[in-house]
């Protein structure tokens, strides 16, 4: 599913090394206890008051599994300049950051492979950049 999708971004997106990057992030594999995780953590499902982030909503895609899954927010809806700060606050080792760099990757590269082309520009937008912060967007 994700290969073919970065095949039909190769016009947009540096296909060969997101191939390398979902590989890497497959070969990390989850071995940890599966844990609750939200699925869906982006900006309109998390309430903040003066700057302090003080509810999560919309559970409707929670499963149990591996964390990475909402870890991925590190390069869909953190700041770059708070990538850091995020891993480190999370005390997250390599293969969980590698992890969630490959959710990253499959959630923008399955939404703008299917929804470019006028179906949603608002979730193109959000996916190329989410593939800019992972440096593959040409």
């Amino acid at each position: 599913m994700v290969h073919p999708a970065i095949d039909i971004l190769k016009d947009e997106i540096d296909a060969s090394r997101a191939r390398c990057l979902w590989d890497a992030a497959c070969d990390a594999g989850f071995q940890d206890r599966p844990v609750w995780l939200h699925g869906d953590l982006k900006a309109d499902n998390l309430i903040a008051r003066d700057g302090v982030l003080r509810g999560v909503i919309d559970w409707g895609l929670s499963a149990v599994g591996d964390p990475a899954v909402d870890y991925a927010a590190a390069w869909t809806w953190v700041d770059p300049a708070a990538r850091t700060a995020f891993r480190d606050r999370l005390e997250l080792q390599d293969r969980a950051w590698v992890r969630a760099s490959g959710w990253a990757l499959y959630c923008a590269v399955i939404a703008l492979s299917f929804y470019r082309g006028g179906k949603n520009e608002a979730l193109c937008r959000q996916s190329r950049l989410t593939l800019s912060r992972l440096d593959l967007l040409r």
